[in-house]
C-alpha cells in the first residue's frame, strides 16, 4: 500500500466519520491522520521525483490554500526540485504556493487591465515559464494585455505566448547576425511585437534587418528600423511610380531607391535598362515591391542571355529583339538582329556586362565609320585632377569637376583620323553614355550619366583631328549640372578610373576606349624632405603622354612655380604648362648633373638669382645647399657615373616610377616637333622652355637657349643634354657635369594612359 491509497483510503474515513454520528474527537482523529499522510506524501515527492505527485487535495489536507488544477503542476515542480527536509513545513509550501499564486493572479489581471501592474520576468518565473527576458518581457507582456484572463488561466497558456514572442525575436536577431538564416515573416514580426510591416516593405526592412549585426537587441531597436525603412521605402516607391507615370518631369530613379524598396538585382551596369522598363509602363505595374521585381528580373535575364551567347562558342541561345528591349537597348529590329547577334558573338562576356557597353555594340553597327576614315588611337583618356591632402600646409586643396554651365558645355576631346582616300568622309554621329558610381564624386552624388559623343560631320583633310565632347547629366541628382570628382590623397600616383566608353575605329569591327580618370598628381621625390629646415621641395606634377612615341613625361620642369604647392605668388596650377619659351613660371630648377635635390638647384625666378649662393669646394656629399662652382668638370672630388642610372639610384631627383631621360628618348622626342627649334620644343606635348643654365652665381642664357640633362653619357665627365635655340635643336650635346641645367623626368615603365595637356579640365 503507497501514499496515495494511505490518503484516499483516509480521506474515505474521514467522509464516513462526518455523515454518521461519530463523535467529535473521532473526525479530528481523522483529519490528522489524513494530514499526516498528505504531508509525507509531499515530502517523500521533494526527495524523488518518480514518486506519486501530489494533488490539490493533498494540499488542502495540510492547509495550503491557492492550490487549484491551473498551478498544482507547477507547485509540484517547486516541490520536486528542492528535497524534503527544505520543504518540511506548511509554512514553507505556503510561501510557494502563494508566490505562485499571486504572480499568476498579477498576469491574468494584466491581461484584462493592462493599466494594472505589469508582471516582471520573475513572475514568469515564479510559475515556470521560460523564454521571458529583459530583451523581450514588455512584448511578452503586449501579448497578455492582448487577451482577455481565460487565455492566460494555465502556465501553459502563458508559455505559448511567451515561446511565440521569444521565438519570433530569435529570429530577427539571427537573421540580423547572419542573413543566411531564415528570413522573418509578417508574422514574426507581429509575434514579436513589432508594427509597420506590410507585404510592401518586408522585403526593404529584412534588408535593413540584415546589416545590422550586433545591433538588435530589444524590440524597441527593430521597431526603429522598421519606422525608418519603411519611411525609406515610402519615398521610394513614389519616385519610381511617378516615374512610371510620367518619366520626363520625375525624378529618375537611383539604385539607393530599388535597395531602399527591398528590390534587388539592380547596378550600375543595369540601372539605365531597369529605368527605360520602368518609364514603359505606368503606375499600376509597379505599386508592388513584387510587381518592379519582376521587371529587374526581366533586364537581368536578358542581359544574363546576351552576356552567355558572347561568351560561348554560339551555342547558347540567340538574343531576339524582345530580348534587347528588354535590357533597355534601343535600335534593335528584326532587320538588323541577326547581324548585332554577330557582333556580339564576336566579343567576350566583360565587352557586354553593361547596358552602355551593349548599346555601343549596336551604336557601332549602326553608325559605323566610313569605310575611308579611321581613328588612329584606340586609347583616349580625360584627366581630372582632384587633391584633398589636409595635412600639409598650406592644405592641398583642389576640386576637380565637370561643368556643364559654361560655353561650350563639358569637355572637348580631339581625336586623331586618317583619310585613306581622297573622297570627302562623312563622319555619322556616336554616342555612348557610362553611369558614374556615386563613391566616385566627392559629394556621394548617384545617378549622374557621363556621355562620350561627337557630332556627324565632315572630314576632308588627310589626317587631323575632329572634335567630341564628353557631358554629364545630373537630373537623378542634386542637378546642379555640375560633376564634382572624388578629392584623391596625393598618394594615388596612377589615377583612380570612374568612366570607360567604347568607340570605333574603323567599319570592320575594331574599337578603342575612352576612360575618364581622376589624379591626385605626382609628389615630387623629395616632397616630405627637409631642406634648410623647411619643406622645399613640395612640387606636385601631373603625366602628360606622346601619341607618337607612346613615352610617358611629366608635364613640367622640376622645381616649375606652376607645380610648387606653397608659391608665396600663387602661382601653382598643377594643370599649366608653359604659355611662351620664355614663361619664367615653367623654368623650374637648375640641377648639376648627378647631385641630390638638396637645395643648390632652386631659383629664384623673380630676380633671376639661386636661392642659396655659390661655393668653390668639390664634395661627394654636399652638406649644404651652396651650388659648387669650381673650374673642374664635376662637382664631386670622385667620379661617379651611376647617380641618375636608373630610377632607384640613389640621387635620382625624380619622382618615384620616373627618371631622367636618355640621349636617345630625346632624339625621338624632337623628331615629332612641328620644327626643329625652340618653337617646336614649345608647341610638343611637353612645352619645354629655355631656361638657359648655371655654372656659379650668375644665371645665363635665359630666354635664349633650352638645356635638360640626359642621364647617359657622351663620355667620361660629360653626359647628353638635349639643347634648342630659336633656329636649331641639338639632341646630341654634352656637358661638364658642374652645370646646372633643366630636368624633364620620363616614367620607366609606360602605363595606358595617353593624356594630352589639352584634354586637361
Amino acid at each position: 500500500m503507497n501514499f496515495k491509497q494511505v490518503s484516499l483510503i483516509t480521506l474515505f474515513i474521514l467522509g464516513t466519520l462526518m455523515t454518521s454520528c461519530g463523535n467529535k474527537e473521532e473526525i479530528i482523529a481523522a483529519k490528522d491522520k489524513s494530514s499526516e499522510f498528505s504531508m509525507a506524501l509531499i515530502r517523500a515527492y521533494a526527495n524523488d521525483n518518480n514518486k506519486t505527485e501530489p494533488t490539490v487535495q493533498d494540499y488542502k489536507n495540510i492547509g495550503i490554500t491557492g492550490v487549484n488544477t491551473n498551478n498544482v503542476a507547477i507547485i509540484n515542480a517547486y516541490i520536486n526540485a528542492v528535497t524534503g527536509t527544505n520543504e518540511n513545513t506548511i509554512t514553507k509550501i505556503q510561501t510557494i504556493a502563494r508566490r505562485i499564486g499571486r504572480s499568476m493572479k498579477l498576469i491574468a489581471t494584466y491581461a484584462d487591465d493592462s493599466t494594472q501592474t505589469a508582471p516582471t520576468t520573475t513572475d514568469y518565473t515564479n510559475i515556470g515559464v521560460t523564454g521571458v527576458n529583459t530583451t523581450n518581457i514588455v512584448t511578452v507582456n503586449d501579448g497578455i494585455a492582448a487577451v482577455t484572463s481565460s487565455d492566460v488561466d494555465t502556465v501553459q497558456k502563458i508559455q505559448t505566448i511567451a515561446t511565440t514572442v521569444d521565438e519570433a525575436m530569435r529570429c530577427i536577431i539571427a537573421y540580423a547576425d547572419g542573413n543566411t538564416q531564415t528570413e522573418p515573416t509578417i508574422a514574426d514580426y507581429l509575434n514579436a511585437g513589432v508594427t509597420g510591416v506590410t507585404r510592401d516593405n518586408l522585403t526593404a526592412i529584412n534588408a535593413n534587418i540584415s546589416i545590422m549585426v550586433g545591433n538588435i537587441n530589444t524590440v524597441q531597436d527593430i521597431q526603429q528600423i522598421v519606422i525608418s525603412a519603411a519611411l525609406e521605402a515610402r519615398k521610394a516607391m513614389k519616385v519610381i511610380a511617378d516615374y512610371a507615370d510620367n518619366n520626363k518631369n520625375r525624378t529618375v530613379p537611383r539604385i539607393d531607391d530599388y535597395k531602399d524598396l527591398g528590390v534587388k538585382g539592380v547596378h550600375t551596369a543595369n540601372l539605365a535598362a531597369v529605368n527605360a522598363s520602368i518609364a514603359a509602363v505606368t503606375r499600376a505595374d509597379v505599386d508592388r515591391v513584387q510587381k518592379i521585381q519582376m521587371i529587374v528580373r526581366r533586364v537581368n535575364l536578358a542581359m544574363d542571355l546576351i552576356a552567355r551567347y558572347a561568351d560561348d562558342d554560339n551555342t547558347q541561345v540567340s538574343p531576339i529583339v524582345e530580348d534587347y528591349v528588354n535590357a533597355g537597348i534601343i535600335g534593335v529590329n528584326e532587320t538588323n538582329l541577326i547581324a548585332i547577334n554577330a557582333n556580339i558573338a564576336a566579343v567576350t562576356r566583360v565587352d557586354v556586362d553593361s547596358i552602355a557597353k551593349i548599346q555601343t555594340i549596336v551604336n557601332e553597327f549602326l553608325n559605323p565609320l566610313p569605310a575611308n576614315i579611321i581613328i588612329t588611337d584606340a586609347n583616349l583618356n580625360y584627366a581630372i585632377v582632384s587633391t584633398d591632402n589636409t595635412p600639409y600646409e598650406p592644405a592641398i586643396d583642389i576640386q576637380g569637376k565637370i561643368n556643364m554651365n559654361t560655353t561650350p558645355k563639358g569637355v572637348m576631346i580631339k581625336v586623331p583620323y586618317n583619310r585613306l582616300t581622297d573622297e570627302t568622309a562623312n563622319l555619322p554621329a556616336f554616342k555612348s553614355s557610362f553611369t558614374i558610381e556615386s563613391s566616385s564624386t566627392q559629394d556621394m552624388e548617384s545617378g549622374i550619366i557621363a556621355t562620350f559623343a561627337w557630332p556627324a560631320q565632315t572630314l576632308s583633310g588627310e589626317s587631323g583631328t575632329f572634335d567630341a565632347f564628353i557631358t554629364i547629366d545630373d537630373s537623378a541628382g542634386n542637378n546642379d549640372h555640375i560633376f564634382n570628382a572624388k578629392k584623391l590623397n596625393i598618394d594615388i600616383a596612377n589615377g583612380v578610373e570612374i568612366a570607360s566608353f567604347r568607340y570605333p575605329l574603323d567599319n570592320i569591327g575594331h574599337y578603342g576606349m575612352m576612360k575618364i580618370k581622376i589624379y591626385s598628381g605626382i609628389k615630387d621625390r623629395n616632397f616630405n624632405t627637409f631642406t634648410n629646415n623647411r619643406r622645399e621641395h613640395q612640387f606636385l606634377y601631373l603625366p602628360v603622354t606622346n601619341f607618337t612615341t607612346g613615352r610617358t613625361w611629366l608635364n613640367n620642369n622640376l622645381g616649375a612655380e606652376y607645380a610648387d604647392v606653397n608659391n608665396p605668388n600663387g602661382h601653382f596650377n598643377k594643370k599649366q604648362q608653359a604659355t611662351a619659351s620664355n614663361d619664367y613660371l615653367a623654368y623650374g630648377s637648375l640641377f648639376q648633373w648627378g647631385r641630390k635635390a638638396d637645395g643648390h638647384e632652386l631659383i629664384d625666378w623673380s630676380n633671376a638669382t639661386g636661392k642659396y649662393s655659390t661655393t668653390n669646394i668639390r664634395s661627394d656629399n654636399p652638406s649644404n645647399s651652396l651650388f659648387i662652382a669650381t673650374p673642374y668638370q664635376d662637382w664631386r672630388v670622385h667620379r661617379d657615373d651611376t647617380l641618375w642610372a636608373d630610377e632607384s639610384s640613389a640621387n635620382n631627383v625624380c619622382p618615384v616610377g620616373y627618371l631622367p631621360p636618355t640621349k636617345d628618348d630625346f632624339v625621338k622626342e624632337t623628331q615629332g616637333w612641328t620644327s626643329q627649334n625652340s618653337e617646336g620644343a614649345l608647341h610638343s606635348v611637353l612645352k619645354m622652355t629655355m631656361a638657359g643654365q648655371r655654372k656659379d652665381d650668375t644665371l645665363k642664357e635665359r630666354g635664349i637657349y633650352g638645356n635638360y640633362w640626359a642621364r647617359d653619357f657622351y663620355a667620361a665627365y660629360q653626359p647628353h643634354y638635349l639643347g634648342f635655340e630659336e633656329d636649331a635643336v641639338y639632341p646630341y650635346n654634352y656637358y661638364s657635369k658642374v652645370f646646372g641645367n633643366s630636368v624633364r623626368c620620363i616614367r620607366k615603365n609606360d602605363i595606358d594612359i595617353r593624356i594630352v595637356p589639352f584634354n586637361y579640365y
